[in-house]
Parts: C-alpha cells; sequence; structure tokens
C-alpha cells in the first residue's frame, strides 16, 4: 500500500474496491480522454506510457489524454517511493491494459450531451501547515447529460488529501473521494478529482470509516444540489459535444443550478492545449548531499514520526543521490505536464504535481481562477510556494526523501504558475 511511511504493510484486506473511470468527449473539432483512478499517482513515464497507448488505440494524440488519481493513500503503489510501499510492475502493465481498455470502450458509445455547471461552498478541507479551516474553498461540477435527462457522468473537483483513513488503517479503500463515487447513484459515474491540497488535510485523520462517509456525504451534496424546476435559460446546450459513460458504477445525481454566464460558440466548450515545463531541482555536491541527509535525521518530529522507517529512507536516498553523482547522472530538473482544457466557460488546468492551495490565488489575477487538478499524468513531488521555503516543514524539507528525488529549487513553484497563467 502507498502513502504512509508509518503504515504496517503489506494490505490486510478490501473496505471498498478501487476504480477507474473514463470520461469520452468529442466536439466537430477536438476530442478528451480523461482516465480518472482510484491511486495515489503514477509515475511520469508510466502515465506517457498509459496516454500513448490510449492515443494509439484512439487514434488520438496523448497530449488529449489526461490520466488523474483521487490521491488515495489507501491504494497500491504506483509512484516509486522510498519506505511508503513496494511499486508492482506487474500490477503497472496489468492496470496499463485494463485502462486501454476502459477508454476504447467509452469511446465506442456515444450520445449526444449538453452540459451544466454547479458551483458550491464546501468549509471541509483543514490547512494542515496553519491549524486552520480552508475558508472560500468551492467544489466545482460539469454534469453531462443525455436529451432523455440522464446524467451518465460528472466531473467534479476539490482540493483535500485522501487520507482520512490515516496510516493504521491496511484495508485498500478510495478513502473520502472513492467512497463518494461509489454513492453517486446507479448509471452515473463521478469523476471526482482533487485540487491544489498541498497543505490541505481533512477535519481529522484516522478516522473511522462512518466519519469518512460523512466527509463523503458532505462533498456529494455539493456536487449534487436539489434540481430546480424546468430548464431554464442558462441550460448551455452543447450541440455537437458527445460523451459515454465508463464501465463501473456510480449514478443517478441531481443537477444544481448551473452558473449564469453567457453562452459561447463549440470551439469554446471543449478546448485543449499542453506543454511542458522545466523546473530547477537543487544541485547537491557529495557533501551537500550528507549535510541534507543529517540535518533530516536532526528533525524531532520526522525521528517521532517514523521512529524505524525514517532513518532508513535517509539512507536510501543519500545512496542514491551519491550514486548519480558518481555516474554523473544527477537530474538537474524536472519536466512538468500541464494542460489547459476548456469545457464550457470553465478552464481545467492540470498538473503533475503537489501544489499548494495557494496556488488558486496566485492563478487568479484579476478573474475567476483555472479549475486546478493535480495528480494528473504522474506526480513529481511537492511544489512549495516561496513563503512555504521560509517557514519550513515536511513538504519543503523531508518529502523529497520520500519521493526519491532532490528538494526542488526556490523559485520553481513561480516558474510553473508563470507559464500556467500565461497559457490560460
Amino acid at each position: 500500500m502507498s502513502g504512509f511511511s508509518a503504515r504496517t504493510q503489506p494490505s490486510a484486506g478490501i473496505l471498498d474496491r478501487l476504480f477507474a473511470r473514463a470520461l469520452y468527449l468529442e466536439s466537430c473539432i477536438e476530442r478528451l480522454v480523461w482516465i480518472h483512478c482510484d491511486l495515489i499517482g503514477f509515475d511520469r513515464d508510466l502515465a506517457l506510457a498509459i496516454r500513448g497507448q490510449v492515443g494509439a488505440e484512439l487514434d488520438i494524440e496523448p497530449s488529449r489524454v489526461v490520466l488523474s488519481t483521487t490521491h488515495t493513500h489507501s491504494g497500491p503503489c504506483t509512484l516509486r517511493l522510498i519506505e511508503a510501499g513496494a511499486y508492482d510492475s506487474e500490477y503497472a502493465d496489468w492496470l496499463s491494459h485494463r485502462l486501454v481498455d476502459l477508454a476504447a470502450g467509452a469511446a465506442r458509445k456515444l450520445s449526444r450531451c449538453r452540459m451544466r455547471e454547479t458551483v458550491q461552498p464546501l468549509d471541509l478541507a483543514f490547512n494542515r501547515r496553519t491549524k486552520t479551516l480552508e475558508r472560500n474553498a468551492r467544489v466545482h461540477a460539469i454534469r453531462f447529460e443525455r436529451e432523455d435527462g440522464r446524467c451518465p457522468a460528472i466531473l467534479a473537483n476539490y482540493a483535500m488529501h485522501c487520507v482520512a483513513l490515516g496510516s493504521a488503517n491496511r484495508m485498500i479503500s478510495g478513502d473520502v473521494y472513492g467512497r463518494a463515487a461509489q454513492r453517486i447513484g446507479e448509471g452515473t459515474e463521478l469523476l471526482l478529482t482533487n485540487g491544489a491540497c498541498g497543505d490541505l488535510n481533512p477535519p481529522a485523520e484516522g478516522v473511522p470509516v462512518e466519519v469518512v462517509d460523512d466527509y463523503a456525504r458532505k462533498l456529494l451534496r455539493a456536487i449534487s444540489p436539489p434540481l430546480k424546476e424546468g430548464p431554464g435559460e442558462d441550460d448551455r446546450p452543447l450541440p455537437a459535444s458527445r460523451i459515454q459513460e465508463k464501465l463501473a458504477g456510480a449514478g443517478a445525481a441531481a443537477c444544481g443550478n448551473p452558473v449564469q454566464r453567457p453562452p459561447r460558440v463549440l470551439a469554446d466548450y471543449l478546448c485543449v492545449e499542453s506543454r511542458s515545463v522545466w523546473v530547477d531541482f537543487e544541485p547537491f555536491t557529495e557533501s551537500e548531499t550528507r549535510a541534507y541527509a543529517v540535518h533530516a535525521l536532526e528533525n524531532e518530529w520526522a525521528r517521532c514520526e517514523w521512529p524505524d522507517k525514517f532513518p532508513h529512507a535517509v539512507e536510501q536516498w543519500t545512496e542514491n543521490r551519491l550514486r548519480e553523482l558518481r555516474e554523473s547522472r544527477q537530474s538537474k530538473a524536472a519536466e512538468l505536464d500541464i494542460q489547459f482544457i476548456r469545457l464550457g466557460e470553465t478552464v481545467w488546468l492540470t498538473a503533475n504535481a503537489e501544489l499548494f492551495s495557494q496556488a488558486v490565488a496566485d492563478l487568479a489575477g484579476n478573474g475567476e481562477p483555472p479549475i486546478i487538478a493535480c495528480y494528473a499524468n504522474g506526480l513529481a513531488g511537492y511544489l512549495p510556494p516561496e513563503s512555504a521555503y521560509e517557514e519550513g516543514g515536511y513538504e519543503v524539507e523531508l518529502a523529497c526523501l520520500f519521493y526519491d528525488s532532490l528538494p526542488f529549487r526556490r523559485g520553481a513553484y513561480w516558474k510553473l504558475i508563470s507559464a500556467a497563467a500565461a497559457g490560460l
């Protein structure tokens, strides 16, 4: 199981099944496949391979494939981490084939749909660094409706780490997001993506499953508020946009009042752009590598949190960095992949990193910020803002040890944010 170094391995059973859900959208000029999984994240190489295979199967550019995850910390390890679950190549290979089949199945059965959007406030996430409730957080949801009124899929987003079950849990589970998606109702697939939650947790961690389900119900109430009576002027048709439901089960949810915005032409309803951004690691010499390891081992909180595993993680990380130096293959930078996806009047930004909640405000400028879907198309680790470097903490100083990478250099965050803002 992946996500927690403090967890006793291996898994002890299944609390709830994990699902992958696929959304296939097509307009007269654009196509998009969005695959969403109850997993912690993907290695970038694995994500690139799966997106390439899906693209080849559907004759679509891999840049038009999104591969995102809920970031549950109670699933199999699809990331190569240190002391946080063993990566299983056989499982990754099996999963790749299943996801390609899933996307192909979605694309084979198309139906004409219209799209409705809801935006609801939800004060649920808790900022683990400031120890305060995350105010003004919102749940975004796009509901796809067929002409007969049925809803095959909802694409939604909220920012909160899927860690409610905690490190003591050894049962496979989708945690809050996975359990919410399974309760949406029969006939509807809920792709509940995770946002800029690098510093956001649920209200409590290590809670009973009944509390996890209470969190899930609060999310569902925001995703599917009561349906208004009859169609209104703000119902926005998608004349040539089509969607097909996935293969595994959610259901019929009520549609909320769409946010009123002026209609746009078809090209604005589905438009996809992709780009890569190189962000720098902090280059370490041999002596700097050893000094970083020594400093990490002096962290009292880490020694208490992971008394047995943390020293081994630091030792393994140090060996790996020194080997890279000896073999002249130390990574100077990481390639981050971002996508800009326009659905109706909304703009979604995907990123293969853990961004802090501050990213929403930093990308808002003078207007509406994009809907940020992190843990998409890989996972490079935490990308802290400048203020976090001043404060220090796990995400800045220690997380790279488990991600088996060098820490990002200060300014890396703003390089990504600048590239994203330029593309909006």
